[in-house]
């Protein structure tokens, strides 16, 4: 019998490769869409509600990437067309960030590539244990870093 530390080592190891797995795939699918994972997640947080605007401070509160990062992404996004900015009116250090209709077409065409793959990487699992591993994953607690 193992060890509750020993098991939860194995499932942190477990975690980090599937999750560096998952990434390199997502990552190979994104490429050619001139994208990778940390850009769609910025992009498709605007896609929830495509009407609405966002500052860089809200995107770094949803996206849970640190600030430097998310500018860097955005003016990336900006550059292509995919995001749009006004200056804020009542703060004209601020942008006002909003997707634009080149960008959401292209959150919608990532996802109908990414969908198959992500499911072909699921496979052996059935519909009780994605749920399982659904509601153990949201259960674990968040770590500040």
């Amino acid at each position: 019998m193992h060890s509750r530390s020993r098991n939860l080592g194995r499932i942190v190891q477990g975690i980090n490769i599937a999750q560096l797995n998952l990434s390199t795939l997502m990552n190979r699918i994104l490429d050619p869409m001139g994208l990778n994972t940390s850009q769609l997640t910025v992009l498709a947080h605007f896609s929830n509600q495509p009407n609405k605007t966002r500052t860089i401070t809200s995107i770094v509160k949803a996206v849970d990437m640190n600030q430097p990062t998310v500018t860097k992404i955005v003016a990336y996004l900006m550059n292509q067309g995919w995001l749009s900015g006004i200056s804020d009116p009542s703060d004209a250090r601020k942008k006002l960030l909003s997707i634009t209709p080149q960008g959401l077409g292209l959150v919608i065409e990532a996802y109908g590539h990414l969908t198959p793959a992500i499911d072909q990487a699921f496979v052996s699992l059935d519909d009780e244990q994605v749920e399982l591993l659904l509601n153990s994953l949201s259960q674990l607690k968040h770590v500040d870093h």
